[in-house]
């Protein structure tokens, strides 16, 4: 959850909750990465005689791989698409991705600066920050498009 104050042509964002998922992302990821490498650690040293053990080692590998997929596709967000800033210009809102659902109390917001990064905002449906900031958005020139589905 997230609060936005506007001061002096900026958003300036403040978060309020913590990302508990993104902790938890984390620490799986140490775990299958330690488990990889000594899966590997087993594939390159075992001798050629024992190729049912290699060939076990290399299946745990391709597993492995395929759950860490996930957690690659976070990093590479993290490290190259979200934006860590939280003072944000507004000149620099390229424009404004929303997405609502009725079964949710939330409402998803990402605003996509100019530099092709983006910012995640998450407001809670019952309180009116996310209105609010539409329309002081639409109100300074920046385009809100309605989205059906949102990749985060």
């Amino acid at each position: 959850d997230s609060i936005v104050y506007v001061k002096q042509d900026k958003l300036d964002i403040k978060r309020i909750k913590d990302d508990v998922l993104g902790r938890f992302r984390w620490h799986s990821f140490l775990l299958l990465s330690i488990v990889f490498f000594w899966k590997a650690q087993i594939f390159w040293t075992e001798p050629l005689a024992n190729n049912e053990r290699r060939f076990y080692a290399l299946g745990w590998m391709v597993i492995l791989l395929y759950w860490m997929y996930t957690h690659f596709k976070h990093i590479y967000y993290v490290l190259f698409r979200y934006t860590w800033k939280s003072k944000i210009p507004i000149q620099r809102i390229k424009y404004v991705d929303c997405k609502e659902d009725e079964n949710t109390f939330e409402v998803v917001m990402r605003l996509h600066l100019q530099s092709g990064r983006f910012k995640r905002l998450v407001f809670r449906r019952d309180e009116v920050y996310a209105e609010q900031l539409m329309e002081y958005l639409q109100l300074n020139g920046v385009a809100l498009t309605p989205v059906v589905e949102l990749e985060f």
